[in-house]
This record gives C-alpha cells, sequence and structure tokens, in this order.
C-alpha cells in the first residue's frame, strides 16, 4: 500500500451527524459479516510512504505482516533502506515500539501508526452494535468505546462495503478513515485500496495507496509476528 502521513497544525475536529436507529437483525449481521470477511486472519501488505512532521519529510517504505485478530507487525523503512520505526502487537499484550531510529513521538507511533493498523485491518463491529441508517441511505454500526468515545463502521446505500471509520464524542469526530475499495492479484475480494485517515486529536492526516496484498500462512503455534 502507498502510506503519506502528514502531521498538521492544530485543526478543530468537525460535527458528527449520528444516523436513525434501525430495527433489523438480518440487515445488522449481515454489515458485521462485511467487516469480519473482508480479510483473511493471516497476511501481508506493502507500502511506501511520506511522513512530514517538525518541517521536514521523510520517505517511507513499509511492511505489514498480520497474524490474527490481534497481532501485527508494522516495520517502516527509510527510502534508502534502514528501520525508521517498528511497532509489535503480539496477542493480549500492548503494542510495543521495538525500534525508532528517529526518535519520533511515541504517541504517534503507539496512538497513532497502532491505532491506524487496528482500524484498517482488526478492529471488529460489536454483536450489540446498534444499525442506524444516514440521510445519505448509507447504513451504520455505532457502538460506544471503553473511554467514552463512539465509534461507527459507515457503509454504503446498499451495505456491500465500509465507505468510513468514524470516532467522534459528544457530537464531534476524533478521528476519521474514509476507503476506496479496488482489486488485487490472487486477492478474493475487493478491499479498501486507497484510505484517507484524519485524527483530530494527534492532529495529522495519512493517505494511503494500497499497492500490494498477499495471503501469508499463519504462523506454528508459539510464533510471533
Amino acid at each position: 500500500m502507498f502510506l503519506v502521513v502528514t502531521v498538521q497544525s492544530c485543526r478543530p475536529a468537525i460535527p458528527f451527524y449520528p444516523g436513525i436507529p434501525q430495527e433489523d437483525q438480518g440487515q445488522a449481521q449481515a454489515l458485521r459479516d462485511r467487516v469480519s470477511h473482508l480479510y483473511p486472519r493471516s497476511f501481508g501488505a506493502v507500502h511506501r510512504g511520506i511522513l512530514e512532521a517538525g518541517g521536514k519529510n521523510y520517505v517511507f517504505d513499509g511492511y505489514l505482516l498480520v497474524n490474527g485478530p490481534d497481532s501485527f507487525r508494522l516495520t517502516v523503512k527509510a527510502d534508502m533502506g534502514g528501520t525508521v520505526f517498528e511497532l509489535v502487537k503480539s496477542p493480549g499484550r500492548e503494542t510495543v515500539v521495538t525500534k525508532n531510529s528517529l526518535g519520533l513521538r511515541r504517541a504517534w507511533l503507539e496512538q497513532g501508526a497502532a491505532r491506524d493498523v487496528a482500524v484498517l485491518y482488526l478492529r471488529q463491529p460489536d454483536p450489540k452494535a446498534q444499525l442506524v441508517r444516514h440521510a445519505s441511505g448509507s447504513w451504520g454500526l455505532v457502538q460506544e468505546s471503553t473511554d467514552g468515545t463512539w465509534e461507527e463502521f459507515v457503509f454504503d446505500a446498499d451495505g456491500s462495503h465500509v465507505q468510513s471509520y468514524v470516532r467522534s464524542r459528544e457530537g464531534r469526530v476524533l478521528y476519521r478513515a474514509d476507503f476506496v475499495y479496488g482489486s488485487f492479484p490472487r486477492w478474493p475480494r475487493p478491499t479498501p485500496k486507497n484510505i484517507n485517515i484524519a485524527d483530530y486529536l494527534l492532529k495529522y492526516t495519512l493517505k494511503i495507496n494500497v499497492l500490494e496484498m498477499a495471503e501469508v500462512d499463519s504462523p506454528g503455534k508459539g510464533q510471533q509476528p
């Protein structure tokens, strides 16, 4: 995937307009299935990136390996090949920054990059998430998070694709990811290929153009990513 991260100056959160609650358990289950069936258990993705922070630009090549619903390794390398940072998430544990050669703010890595991976590839709607319908015709599954924020998976009008992921509090968007789908060789279904992310708390935007995705064998028992 092609990754562009831009850390910007403070920008205000935008309003969030909730949908109207619906009582259609069949539709709600169909939407949950769209998310849970989007990716295989284990897969890899490749990306390039440009990070703008502190008035400087950094060019990256990134490699992501997902080994289950709670396990991944993200390695980001400079344009010349040296590792810039690496994140490892093991089942039941917090994300660990194993490398950080440029001394980037840990919040950008632990709360930003790691959360972006989770949103794009690991996050799932809760079985009790509320089904809603928006004025535009799009569907949504809304659930409350442990930190008091609300998160919503927004689907297109026919419910075939997740269009957006939105996290909000008190009617203001804190984080938003929008998806445009595309196809990959030897990949079973269309998946997000162009992704735009805006984080209004950490104050960055992230644009992703996915270049490669491939299913990989699950690791053996006891192996970590």
